[in-house]
């Protein structure tokens, strides 16, 4: 058995399948090949397409997107700054700029 076996299957572990894409990952997945991805703002919840929106003029380590309704960006909201909320933007969203994608924009 190679060290990388190992390493991926503690002792007594059984292989699994991998799991089926959940029905909001599947819609995330169309989602991400069209041109607009409508999401809530976590500031005032008016729906804005993401894509379309501006980027704010923060030089901190993530700028965010700025909602058209409220003008805000998500810069300084409590969660920003949490490392679980974020991950790996997806390559469609790579596309569009976002190295990393905080969660509420899904």
């Amino acid at each position: 058995m190679s060290q990388r076996s190992r390493i991926l299957r503690p002792s007594g572990a059984a292989s699994r399948p991998a799991a089926e894409p959940t029905e909001r990952e599947r819609a995330l997945a169309t989602e991400m090949t069209k041109d607009n991805h409508y999401v809530p703002c976590p500031l005032c919840r008016a729906e804005f397409d993401l894509f379309a929106a501006v980027w704010c003029a923060h030089l901190d380590a993530e700028p965010s997107k700025i909602c058209p309704a409220c003008r805000l960006c998500l810069c300084d909201h409590p969660a920003y700054r949490e490392p679980n909320f974020w991950k790996d933007a997806p390559p469609a969203f790579q596309q569009r700029g976002f190295q990393r994608l905080f969660l509420y924009y899904l």
